[in-house]
């Protein structure tokens, strides 16, 4: 349940986002969501983990502050980083696209460093998420960005321009292993959170310093501030904490496949709710349905 708010949360963040694009507002709300994400999780520790941790001689208070630490920078700095350089040469549709092979990278490092296992039901799972994306990437009936215009279409030239894209997949991927095994060491997903924002803005004041695109993305984030800004924060925010809380009680492979339905539901809430695009196409029904029965197949054997 915890994932899946999660997702629902990532959701409602994306179109928060695409509505905050539409209406050209130079803050993304993505520097702000760090910042809020510090202080929601800083309360949430306090009241739901009693601020309880342990003691400054115990070995594993300063593990799991390692570990977490080590997820802030790989998901807020490399894993950011490269998704903006995917879609610089990429352009939007492809570069964000390619962001999807997440869950695939989170699970084969999960079974090789983490030791979970994949029953033949879970692997059908994630076959069947698999081509839900295939699916979702092959369909043209959405409009895309201009830069789609633009960009090489012989698959030579194409081809190492993906690099970025699976490089911040890769990235991600390595943050949620090292967000376990930090809640495998102290169990506090609140306060993981709150290390792992706290990381994130350090280390994102530290490369301010000699990089201009950082520093304006540090300034544009505390200023320009309007209440889709803020919504945008709160929802990532409370998404970040629901996700440390899945990872507590369940397995990586398992919170990563529930968390791969954020894209559908945002289609679904684009479509449904908030009338922001046409009805879905026949494929995106399709992927939307092999998708929830992959998810299903991992979740419940």
């Amino acid at each position: 349940m915890c994932a899946l708010a999660s997702a629902l949360s990532f959701a409602f963040a994306s179109i928060a986002i695409s509505t905050n694009k539409r209406r050209g507002l130079p803050n993304d709300g993505a520097f702000l969501s760090v910042i809020m994400t510090v202080g929601v999780s800083f309360a949430l520790f306090l009241v739901f983990e009693d601020g309880a941790l342990p003691s400054l001689d115990d070995p594993k208070l300063f593990e799991g502050i390692l570990w977490f630490c080590m997820a802030g920078l790989f998901a807020m700095v490399f894993g950011r980083t490269l998704v903006f350089r995917s879609i610089g040469l990429l352009g939007v549709t492809r570069g964000t696209t390619v962001k999807k092979m997440n869950p695939f990278f989170s699970i084969l490092l999960a079974v090789i460093i983490l030791g979970e296992t994949l029953i033949w039901e879970e692997t059908l799972g994630v076959l069947a998420l698999a081509l839900a994306i295939f699916l979702l990437i092959s369909d043209k009936s959405r409009k895309y960005e201009h830069e789609e215009e633009n960009t090489p279409k012989d698959w030579m030239m194409v081809a190492p321009l993906y690099i970025p894209g699976i490089l911040s997949c890769l990235a991600y991927a390595v943050s949620y292993i090292a967000r376990k095994n930090g809640l495998i060491t102290l169990g506090t997903p609140a306060f993981g959170t709150f290390v792992s924002a706290m990381a994130g803005i350090f280390f994102y004041l530290i490369l301010a310093v000699p990089f201009e695109s950082y520093r304006k993305f540090v300034v544009e984030g505390v200023r320009n501030i309007a209440p889709i800004t803020m919504a945008i924060g709160a929802s990532m925010s409370i998404g970040q904490v629901l996700f440390f809380t899945a990872l507590t009680y369940e397995e990586l492979s398992t919170v990563v496949m529930i968390g791969s339905l954020e894209t559908f539901i945002a289609i679904f809430l684009s479509v449904a709710i908030f009338r922001l695009e046409i009805r879905p196409s026949v494929k995106q029904l399709a992927a939307a349905g092999l998708a929830s029965t992959g998810v299903s197949l991992v979740t419940f054997f």
